[in-house]
């Protein structure tokens, strides 16, 4: 955009603040991520454009080189053009295919078994599934699995992306392992244009070192589940027959290790009687396993703790010990957390992780997530016909960030990107109201948090995120702006991750 004298910008309406201290506060956009860190100077530069003010008046104010400052907020969408509709703009960017065309799908998700060996009081499987009553849980046939793999394909095949992906879910996908192989075979076998990756979810207490041996053979990563230490995982995932699994999972875990299978994650669902032992010395012995990221999930059906910002920040605190033992420790709010982080190196914001996916349940059929208590789409033997119905098109209309209805004026709604709203569902399947809105707050509790601490962290200190630019404090030539404006010349230089800044909180010159 030229930021000539005449040009008129406005402050977008989407911008959210966060206070560091007395003086400095991140500010960040709801929908595209971008964010900085301004002093109260830099502040008033961006007050002055509330209502549409043109860059000539704005250079009067400042008295000064304010030009690489605006271009700045115009690069980063805080500063815009009044007559442009940002949310449109973001519901472009977030579907950028018309969904007819299948051109957005990109991973195959195949619900292998629908039941699980285990029965942990938490899990949500039971209770969406029993939203139909009459559609008894299945396991995918390998037949299905195949006509899934070759319809995708088909599909996949006529766009232009390269790389494609397949996960295999559950229940537990290991109860039927022969649809996990066979299909990840067929896949590899017919994708010949780019790379393929192949993943899946267990508890692990059913890998043989047979099943280790062919998934590292077919290079499948695995995701397994660990609840905590003996007493707390045994507590909350029992067998189906009330026994202990936990010398089972380390037994499996130990199985892939051993094959060479890459364990990507440890999830760990935590709830209000598990809570005070997933800590420090939890973590420690999963690091000593040689695990680097481990997903924390709060029990959704019975909040861990009623109030949001406490556990947030109970969370940011168990965020803080993983990073000190090297390992990541991510949960529900790491969608907003990886769109804020590639924004901040110069990425573009990140497609919603729900966008690619293509969900087929044990019968074959297309459905909107995983156990879906709602309408199927139809068979995955006919994806035309499905992705051309009237049903797929409001189903990908329903979970587009930025037409999301539940999440519409949210301040993390272009990167939670709806994934608090799947809870709603979970308040249909279960009757307990509040659910929704509780998740969403724990999200938001924690994206401003984990900003404010990247934003406040001094110099020299390690952090994989990239946090906030700068945008304050620093001193071009030209001397500082009236009013006691900084020049702001860091934001001209290019992006100033939060490590950067000195102890003082001054950005480097």
């Amino acid at each position: 955009m030229s930021l000539a004298p005449a040009t008129s910008l406005v402050r977008s309406r989407f911008l959210v603040r966060i206070p560091i201290d007395a003086d400095d506060a991140v500010w960040f956009h709801s929908l595209f991520g971008t964010s900085l860190v301004f002093s109260r100077e830099a502040e008033a530069l961006l007050d002055l454009f509330r209502t549409p003010t043109t860059v000539g008046i704005a250079r009067a104010w400042a008295r000064g080189d304010v030009l690489p400052a605006l271009g700045r907020l115009v690069e980063r969408r805080f500063l815009v053009d009044p007559a442009v509709d940002e949310r449109r703009d973001f519901v472009r960017r977030m579907r950028p295919e018309p969904p007819e065309t299948g051109a957005h799908l990109r991973c195959l998700v195949l619900l292998a078994a629908e039941q699980c060996n285990l029965a942990c009081p938490y899990c949500i499987k039971d209770h969406l599934m029993g939203l139909r009553p009459a559609r008894r849980q299945a396991r995918m046939t390998v037949a299905t699995a195949l006509r899934a793999v070759d319809a995708f394909v088909e599909v996949a095949g006529r766009n232009a992306h390269e790389a494609v992906a397949i996960q295999f879910r559950g229940g537990e996908s290991l109860l039927n392992p022969p649809v996990v192989l066979e299909a990840t075979r067929r896949l590899r076998a017919r994708w010949a244009r780019g790379p393929v990756a192949a993943s899946m979810v267990t508890n692990a207490t059913l890998v043989t070192e047979a099943i280790a041996a062919a998934l590292a053979d077919l290079d499948v990563s695995v995701e397994v589940s660990l609840d905590g230490p003996r007493a707390v995982h045994d507590l909350v995932r029992p067998t189906r027959g009330g026994r202990p699994t936990y010398d089972a999972v380390l037994a499996g875990l130990a199985r892939l290790r051993a094959a060479g299978v890459a364990v990507t994650n440890v999830n760990t669902t935590i709830t209000a009687a598990t809570r005070p032992l997933v800590d420090g010395a939890f973590l420690a012995a999963l690091a000593a396993l040689g695990i680097r990221g481990v997903n924390v999930e709060p029990d959704v059906l019975s909040p861990v703790d009623p109030d949001p910002e406490a556990l947030a920040g109970w969370l940011l605190g168990l965020r803080e010990e993983g990073r000190r033992l090297g390992i990541d420790v991510g949960g529900c709010w790491g969608r907003a957390l990886r769109s804020i982080g590639a924004v901040g190196s110069g990425q573009p914001l990140p497609l919603s992780e729900d966008y690619p996916l293509l969900v087929v349940d044990a019968r074959g059929q297309v459905v909107r997530w995983e156990y879906n208590g709602e309408e199927e789409l139809g068979p995955v033997a006919d994806l035309p016909g499905v992705l051309a119905s009237a049903a797929f098109g409001r189903h990908v209309q329903s979970r587009t960030p930025g037409t999301i209805p539940e999440c519409l004026g949210c301040e993390v709604e272009g990167l939670c990107q709806g994934n608090a709203s799947t809870t709603l569902v979970y308040e249909r399947a279960t009757g307990r109201p509040g659910l929704f809105q509780h998740r969403c707050a724990l999200i938001r509790a924690m994206t401003r948090g984990v900003l404010r601490e990247e934003a406040a962290r001094p110099a020299g200190a390690e952090t994989p995120f990239a946090g906030p630019a700068v945008i304050k404090d620093a001193h071009d030539e030209g001397g500082a702006w009236a009013h006691g404006l900084a020049t702001a010349s860091a934001i001209a230089s290019g992006p100033t991750t939060a490590s950067s800044r000195s102890a003082s909180g001054a950005a480097p010159g």
